[in-house]
């Protein structure tokens, strides 16, 4: 930084300098890995998209696992009914 005393004004001015890819690169990758980066940011949405279908698994999953034991338990009531149904027929054609 340099600074100069002209007529009473002071001016201030910096200069950077780059080097050339290899800076542009460090500065690029640099500013990429910050904790409020690119890949840091990225990093963070995608985990919290994973929370969110891991969340939508586990209550399909349990909705599921609901409809499996209604149904179970539907076709049990269903396999009782037929055998009463079947008893009651067998005793029908007995007396015949």
């Amino acid at each position: 930084m340099k600074t100069a005393n002209t007529a009473g004004l002071t001016l201030t001015t910096s200069v950077n300098l780059k080097q050339g890819f290899g800076d542009n690169l460090y500065d690029m990758v640099t500013e990429m890995l910050k904790d409020n980066g690119r890949i840091s940011v990225a990093n963070d949405s995608l985990t919290d998209q994973i929370d969110l279908q891991n969340d939508k698994i586990d209550k399909e999953t349990t909705r599921l696992e609901a409809y499996q034991t209604r149904l179970q338990a539907k076709y049990a009531r269903l396999e009782a009914t037929l055998s009463t149904l079947q008893n009651q027929m067998s005793a029908i054609t007995a007396m015949s």
